[in-house]
């Protein structure tokens, strides 16, 4: 009986050691990815919902979404708008609370104002109609590409920035060219393109 204490107190600390081992192991593991040790810290705070924005949207700053894009990006108005649209609805979802300016005030903006809309820059938009915080998602490339029996692959190429409505000084991010949102869609889900861009668009704001 004598020896019970002792005994206990070489487990508690092999275990202690076995711990310690792993945690080695796991940090050695995650700088030869080029992540270094902090990955698993960051790794932890994922998988616990606890990401941390890559910009956080001010909830004194009244935003809008504005979704445009090249000449050479075979993609609608109505679908930008449905971007538009389902990127406002996921901020609001994921507990934004920036007050997201209606796609209708941005519609009849458009509807006003005729060709000459095109020659507004981000921040007119704006500023036209009380926005403090202006979201651009500019899609750059749109391509359908068909696939034999298997529907078709979309490949989708944005730049996504955040400016100030007041200036037209890029807030977000520090390349002032913007975030890249690059990806292709799947045969077996080729309708998925307008979806997954507003997903890939929110997520920055959301800690995702």
């Amino acid at each position: 009986m004598t020896t019970m204490p002792g005994t206990m107190r070489q487990m508690n600390l092999a275990g202690a050691w076995a711990m310690a081992l792993c945690a080695a192991a796991a940090c050695a593991m995650a700088l030869t990815t080029g992540t270094g040790c902090a990955a698993l810290g960051y790794a932890a705070d994922k998988a616990g919902g606890g990401g941390k924005a890559e910009f956080e949207l001010a909830d004194d700053r009244p935003v809008v979404l504005l979704v445009d894009r090249d000449e050479e990006a075979m993609i609608g108005r109505e679908t930008l708008d449905r971007v538009g649209r389902d990127i406002a609805a996921k901020l609001m979802a994921g507990g934004v609370e920036a007050p997201v300016i209606e796609s209708q005030r941005l519609g009849a903006l458009r509807t006003k104002m005729g060709a000459a809309y095109d020659d507004l820059k981000p921040q007119e938009i704006g500023q036209s109609i009380g926005a403090r915080t202006v979201i651009h998602l500019r899609v750059r490339q749109w391509v359908s590409n068909p696939v034999i029996s298997s529907g078709d692959i979309t490949s989708i190429d944005a730049r996504l920035r955040v400016l100030d409505a007041e200036t037209g000084n890029v807030l977000w991010p520090a390349n002032s060219e913007g975030k890249i949102i690059r990806f292709k869609t799947t045969p077996d889900a080729p309708d998925s393109g307008p979806g997954q861009l507003a997903s890939r668009a929110a997520a920055p704001f959301l800690g995702q």
